[in-house]
């Protein structure tokens, strides 16, 4: 079974609007004039930038340097994106909201693990069933129909609807996966007396690090998992994100263990003992 598709990174945009072309035509109004025309026309040639931006510099309606700085923004984009950089982060880099070493961490994170690291598996699908494994109660299994900041919302086959708080959900995945997810599961007595359920305090929350999604990702292995309830996990980790960490677990079988579920102190194991 392929690993989840991993949803688009939260940061990234279809198009960066400080890389923007500059407006391509001169607002509606009177044909230039003969003087406005050549006006307008020495500048183009002196300043190289198109004649409707001309136009309307000429006409006070833009700013020479505005227009100057987009075409700037522009070919840098285009040159950070001819230099390997994928647009998104391009954009956010001639928007000064990453350096351009930054914004090469991130891709090559993205690279490496075949996703971000803000990304989730878990969001909205009303074709593939999924299913989603609770601290307590039995497993859901249904059609993922709502997913917002707190709770996730799922339509089973006969139509009847569940709400699930994000803090209770321990993991998730493709319903085919369900059987191999509880397979693996294995107790760890010692984590067992210490009766932890699903936290509900942000102190108590394990939180991966970039660092931790790059050294995963060049040195592949499984690890032992270990859940805040007791349950345990082996699996081969494929993509590492703030609030997922998504494992191959046997047989192809990939599914997706809440950060928030793993035990702060103890998450994984490594290298597998016990």
């Amino acid at each position: 079974m392929p690993p989840t598709p991993p949803s688009p990174s939260r940061r990234n945009e279809s198009r960066p609007s400080g890389a923007k072309r500059p407006s391509g035509h001169a607002r509606k109004g009177p044909p230039p004039g003969r003087s406005e025309k050549d006006e307008a026309t020495q500048l183009a040639t002196r300043s190289g930038i198109p004649f409707p931006q001309a136009l309307l510099v000429v006409r006070g309606e833009l700013k020479l340097n505005d227009v100057l700085n987009r075409m700037w923004l522009a070919d840098k984009h285009a040159r950070l994106v001819r230099e390997g950089m994928d647009p998104s982060l391009a954009g956010q880099v001639v928007r000064g909201r990453l350096s351009p070493e930054r914004a090469r961490e991130i891709q090559a994170l993205w690279q490496l693990q075949s996703g971000s690291f803000h990304s989730d598996a878990l969001r909205v699908d009303r074709t593939a069933r999924r299913f989603l494994l609770p601290f307590e109660g039995p497993p859901l299994v249904g059609l993922v129909v709502r997913v917002s900041r707190y709770d996730v919302a799922i339509v089973d086959a006969n139509g009847g609807l569940s709400t699930l708080k994000k803090h209770d959900l321990k993991l998730h995945g493709p319903a085919e996966a369900l059987a191999a997810a509880v397979g693996a599961l294995v107790p760890d007595p010692a984590i067992r007396e210490l009766s932890l359920k699903a936290s509900d305090s942000l102190d108590d929350r394990f939180r991966p690090t970039e660092a931790l999604a790059r050294e995963w990702a060049a040195n592949r292995k499984p690890r032992r998992f270990l859940f805040r309830d007791g349950d345990s996990l082996v699996g081969m980790p494929i993509r590492v994100a703030l609030f997922e960490i998504e494992v191959d677990c046997g047989d192809g079988a990939t599914v997706c263990l809440m950060t928030h579920a793993l035990l702060k102190d103890r998450p994984f194991q490594d290298p597998i003992s016990g």
